[in-house]
């Protein structure tokens, strides 16, 4: 059986298994690929970009795939919603989303009481707001770290110490009601 008579399901299953960067050049070698790499309902994109998120490696594929016209904007709301806060601010493209798929990654990112830091602003704005707390209090939490690393004996204490930093920023950022640390600074 040749490869263009196999079903369109059956493509994008195959197309999904590839990395970002071969996706790419997929979508420009046909029309017919660039149909079914286009496609909503198939999105072959969705499994390689997760894939690329849960590994925290991003590939230099992913920061510039807003303007490829092939991706399927949902895949964009994951992406606003599980990538890294310094990937996202510093190196990522964002894309031209409208104010109800911004509403849709802000619900995903952030917890419901955070919605009221709306205000005035567009969502995207208070996305983007929130996405800048999110990396401040990682980097403070950085620097806390290694200032107090070399007052400690052992490996296996600085390791414990580093896990408990983590936990404490992601605890304190999310379970908190609103992000009150940074609000001074931002406002």
């Amino acid at each position: 059986m040749r490869f263009e008579f196999l079903p369109v399901d059956l493509i994008a299953d195959i197309l999904s298994e590839l990395d970002l960067e071969s996706l790419i050049t997929i979508s420009t070698l046909s029309k017919r690929l660039r149909n079914i790499v286009s496609d909503p309902s198939l999105n072959p994109w969705r499994r390689p970009i997760l894939r690329v998120l849960r590994s925290g490696n991003y590939e230099s594929s992913l920061k510039n795939l807003s303007v490829r016209s092939t991706v399927p904007r949902q895949n964009w709301i994951e992406i606003l919603s599980l990538a890294s806060p310094s990937f996202l601010l510093y190196e990522a493209t964002l894309p031209n989303l409208t104010s109800e798929e911004w509403e849709e990654c802000f619900n995903r990112r952030f917890l419901p009481g955070w919605r009221r830091w709306r205000k005035d602003g567009t969502w995207k704005k208070t996305y983007l707001k929130l996405v800048l707390c999110q990396c401040m209090l990682i980097r403070s939490f950085e620097v806390l770290y290694k200032v107090i690393a070399p007052y400690f004996s052992s490996y296996r204490d600085l390791v414990h110490l580093g896990r408990s930093v983590d936990q404490v920023g992601t605890s304190l950022f999310y379970e908190f009601d609103s992000p009150y640390i940074f609000t001074d600074i931002l406002s």
